[in-house]
């Protein structure tokens, strides 16, 4: 069992989780990812539509976190990628990983994609 830190870690569930694993996989190969939709997201949190696009940057390798960014819902996703994912970080030094969130459709969806940075 996972301890929670944030409402929205329920969300970031082992399906969701393994998905987002493949997600990162394509992003190191391709430099950035296919996306993944999470409109139901939404029934985790309150927010204004704009609050839900953000962008989190984190660093890959032994010295894995986030970077910088905002947003509640994606440091819940980085937090869940680094505790439950047997550290697929650590596969990858020398890597940034950017996960954005953005609108779709009539705007009130939204879906996930990663891209690669990679660091000198």
């Amino acid at each position: 069992m996972r301890h929670c830190h944030s409402k929205y870690d329920v969300y970031w569930d082992e399906k969701k989780l393994a998905y987002v694993k493949v997600l990162i996989e394509e992003a190191v190969r391709n430099g950035k990812s296919s996306e993944m939709d999470i409109t139901d997201i939404k029934g985790y949190g309150n927010r204004m539509k704009n609050n839900w696009v953000r962008t989190i940057v984190a660093r890959c390798g032994p010295n894995k976190g986030i970077v910088k960014g905002m947003g509640d819902h994606l440091k819940s996703l980085v937090e869940n990628v680094i505790i439950n994912t047997t550290s697929i970080l650590d596969s990858y030094p020398g890597i940034k990983l950017k996960f954005l969130t953005k609108t779709y459709g009539n705007e009130d969806n939204f879906k996930i994609c990663l891209q690669v940075e990679r660091v000198a």
